[in-house]
Parts: C-alpha cells; structure tokens; sequence
C-alpha cells in the first residue's frame, strides 16, 4: 500500500480544482489515478514511469480521501509494486511537486 501525505492529499485536491476549473468533465466520483506509463521515443522506448491521469475507481483499487472527497486511486497491482513508499509534496522553484520516496 502506498502511504501519502497530507502535504500530497492537498495538492491533489488542488489539482483536481484545477482541472475542474480549467473545463475538465469531472464527476462526483472523478479522481486522479497513478499509474505505470510507457514512454516512447528518443531513443527511451518502453522506458516505464508513473503518471498521472482523471479516472473514476475501479473495483479494487486503493482510494484515497481528503476532507471527504477521493483525491487518488491507485489499481491493485501498482499499490503492490509500490508498497511501502510514501507520496509527498516539496516545494520547489516551479512551485508543489508530487516526489516519492522509500
């Protein structure tokens, strides 16, 4: 299971504002999803990440809340992967980033 900080929980409210504001079709159950992304290109084909994406939760799934609302699903087999690592927010010149770390 990946932990994740109220520092993290907060900036992915804020994103989620933000997209909302920006137009996004978000639903009442709409959250933000990490999940592995493959990279193409520049010479990094099939290099694997972690990206961010609007989903809804899928049966399970790790949810994660902040003040009521599901901020962060993460599929079962990426929370296995990952488990044991914590998802934070630091601030940085470009302003909050999301880092995670063991």
């Amino acid at each position: 299971m990946v932990s994740v900080t109220s520092e993290a929980k907060d900036l992915l409210q804020d994103i989620l504002q933000q997209a909302q504001q920006q137009g996004a079709d978000i639903e009442e159950d709409t959250s933000i999803r990490l999940a592995p992304t493959t990279e193409g290109g520049n010479g990094n084909s099939g290099q694997v990440g972690l990206g961010l994406m609007l989903d809804r939760p899928k049966e399970g799934d790790q949810v994660v809340e902040y003040n009521g609302k599901k901020v962060l699903i993460i599929d079962s087999s990426t929370s296995n992967l990952l488990d044991g690592v914590t998802l934070d927010a630091v601030e940085t010149p470009e302003g909050k980033r999301l880092t995670i770390s063991q």
